[in-house]
């Protein structure tokens, strides 16, 4: 019974990282139109970008039909999970830029962290391999912010 409950907790953890991706996807369209700046708007599309393509690559593992039992050592460690993907902010017309990327940089920084924590807990190869891809795509992504935030 046990097993049964983790590979239905790793559909879940999959529908929920897609939900994370749809997010940040939503939240970078909106903000690169209300930017002025070209050169941020020019990054929120490409961010917009990398969230489409972690959202297909999920949806990818979804569609296969991938079946994992994840093991997770303490309940904490699934409130992490949901403390981390709290509803990302309206973008309104007086946001600047700064607001933008600084908003920008701790969901990135939490979706690492998320993708991390999953490919640790992943029992398959194919999988953890995804989730660590993931965070590094996610990383990747943070310092980017992080120089636009430094040229600012």
């Amino acid at each position: 019974m046990a097993g049964v409950i983790r590979k239905v907790l790793f559909g879940l953890v999959l529908e929920d990282a897609v939900i994370r991706e749809e997010n940040a996807y939503r939240f970078y369209e909106s903000a690169r139109e209300k930017v002025s700046a070209e050169e941020a708007k020019v990054l929120l599309k490409k961010l917009c970008t990398e969230e489409l393509r972690h959202r297909l690559k999920l949806e990818e593992l979804q569609r296969r039909g991938v079946s994992e039992e994840l093991e997770f050592s303490s309940p904490a460690e699934i409130e992490l999970l949901e403390e981390d993907e709290q509803s990302w902010p309206e973008i309104h017309a007086r946001s600047s830029v700064s607001d933008i990327l600084k908003l920008a940089l701790v969901k990135e920084k939490q979706a690492a962290s998320y993708y991390r924590l999953i490919a640790g807990r992943s029992l398959l190869r194919t999988v953890r391999d995804l989730f660590l891809l993931l965070a590094g795509e996610e990383g990747e992504h943070v310092r980017w912010v992080e120089k636009m935030l430094a040229d600012l």
